[in-house]
């Protein structure tokens, strides 16, 4: 049957021969990347592999410059894993395997750009910015998306251009997200790829539905199995890419963002569905729900919350959403 990845984990599962999905390049690369950065003219945080050599030059770059630096795992997915470099001593992991690299920080804000590609040509979806979530020792856990939100004409040319480049380099067809930064100069700054359907696509999806791009029968999901398993999916009721961007084109629509928070249990204990359906305000509601008297433990994810947002950046819009948060949280008795 058709499988797609939609984890973290899909860099451990073995590729399925009748699928579209493979790549001739190596997408986390370090290497790889720095070209496919430069190609387009943005850039890419210094990164080293972690050796016992760049463990000592980080320390007194570190020391001498002030210079921040994340140490992370390409193993990982979700932000679990990294942490600042002060820390990454005290709390070690895999130290100095060919999966753990060290990056400097960049000061700025993160955003995940979803693209949908045939393997020869590729459609920008939609932008969303990310949230993260404090987990000591861990600064930068993935705690939900807000958009699609809308960047400079310029960065949203070289985020298109982007997805192109990286297609016609890789043959990467399917679903697929890139992250990055923009810094406090407005530059944007390559972080990863994700080939995969990612935490923010149902955002982007929820709006392209609302704003009658996609219909309520037809899905992203949909559009990649009919790109990625033609033999199977060729009659699914969903756009092709070339009627994708066609439709895209032909909106003039302005995106109407939406919030997805991750809640994490602030306690151990049952949940109660029945208290948990108080987070659900003002047109909150939540997904991805355990069922009633699961077992909860202090800090595993508890539930989503997704609903429609004005800004994160109002003082109205954030107390609604803690408010709700926080009535989440006490779902847990």
């Amino acid at each position: 049957p058709p499988v797609l990845f939609v984890g973290g984990f899909s860099g451990d599962v073995c590729p399925l021969p009748h699928a579209r999905s493979l790549v001739t390049r190596n997408l986390k690369a370090l290497s790889f990347l720095v070209e496919l950065a430069t190609a387009i003219g943005i850039q890419f945080p210094a990164t080293l592999q972690a050796t016992e050599e760049s463990t000592r030059d980080i320390a007194q770059r570190t020391k001498s410059n002030g210079e921040r630096w994340l140490y992370k795992d390409f193993l990982s997915s979700g932000g679990v894993h990294v942490r600042w470099v002060s820390d990454q001593e005290s709390h070690p992991l895999r130290q100095h395997s060919d999966s753990t690299f060290y990056q400097r920080w960049i000061a700025g804000k993160r955003f995940g750009v979803s693209y949908l590609s045939d393997g020869k040509k590729s459609v920008m979806l939609g932008i969303c910015r990310s949230l993260h979530t404090k987990k000591p020792p861990f600064p930068f856990v993935y705690g939900g998306s807000c958009g699609p939100i809308s960047l400079t004409k310029q960065q949203t040319e070289a985020l298109s251009k982007l997805g192109d480049t990286l297609v016609t380099k890789t043959a990467l067809a399917g679903l697929f997200g890139i992250d990055v930064i923009v810094d406090t100069h407005k530059n944007l700054w390559l972080l990863e790829i994700n080939p995969r359907w990612t935490a923010s696509s149902e955002l982007i999806e929820r709006d392209l539905i609302c704003r009658s791009i996609l219909q309520p029968h037809e899905s992203l999901i949909g559009s990649a199995c009919k790109i990625q398993f033609p033999n199977i999916c060729r009659e699914w009721n969903s756009p092709s890419l070339a009627e994708l961007k066609t439709r895209l084109s032909q909106n003039d629509d302005v995106a109407k963002p939406s919030v997805k928070k991750v809640v994490f249990a602030r306690q151990t204990g049952t949940l109660d569905r029945d208290a948990l359906s108080h987070a659900e305000i003002t047109g909150i509601t939540c997904y991805d729900i355990p069922h009633h008297g699961a077992p909860i433990t202090k800090g595993q994810p508890l539930c989503s919350l997704i609903g429609p947002i004005q800004s994160l950046d109002q003082a109205a819009s954030k107390m609604r959403l803690r408010n709700s948060v926080r009535l989440a949280q006490m779902s847990v008795r």
